[in-house]
């Protein structure tokens, strides 16, 4: 819920929050719904494509590295495991850290914050779209397409695989909502 911030090294505090910020995420915890989650993710591919848009006109040799090293834990988390829940989690964080480390290698403080006050968010849509089968390879050569544009400067082209990366996100996102609504529509399908 972002109520603790845990930094690698330095250790794991409470977060200054007042009782009408906990009552709020609560309240959007327990009544998110399937529009909500598609209007998350609706919101999502606009702010991530113009953060891949801007990472590429203003990347440092450090956001590289950093984005470089969140693809890599995520391609051997990937390939080194078995997809248990642990797994899962593991891969919904990685995931999460090379899109947050796009959205950061474009350089701008108002973008990085709203995205990161959407982690919660976000990480719901994440349990969704990864699964029980965790990253595919066709989202992690995605992943790869967007780096590369960013390496070489190109702004058009990251937008555009990220656009296309999150687009394939929501068809993905549509067929488990309409699935899990069926199943719910269906009073045998408990049975």
């Amino acid at each position: 819920m972002g109520i603790l911030d845990s930094t690698q090294g330095d250790g794991t505090y409470v977060k200054n929050y007042t009782l009408e910020d906990l009552i709020r995420k609560l309240d959007f915890a327990v009544t998110t719904t399937t529009d909500t989650l598609r209007d998350l993710l609706e919101l999502r591919i606009d702010l991530e494509c113009f953060a891949a848009y801007n990472a590429a006109l203003r990347r440092t040799d450090e956001d590289i590295a950093r984005i470089e090293t969140a693809l890599t834990n995520m391609r051997e988390a990937r390939a080194n495991a078995d997809m248990d829940e642990q797994t899962l989690t593991k891969l919904r964080s990685l995931s999460h850290e090379f899109h947050r480390m796009v959205v950061s290698a474009a350089h701008n403080s108002v973008l990085t914050s709203v995205y990161d006050n959407l982690y919660e968010l976000l990480d719901i849509s994440r349990q969704f779209t990864i699964g029980t089968s965790g990253i595919s390879a066709d989202s992690t050569l995605a992943h790869e397409a967007i780096f590369s544009r960013i390496i070489l400067k190109d702004a058009n082209g990251a937008r555009s695989y990220m656009a296309e990366h999150l687009s394939d996100v929501r068809v993905k996102l549509q067929d488990l909502l309409r699935e899990t609504e069926s199943k719910t529509d269906d009073p045998s399908a408990g049975k």
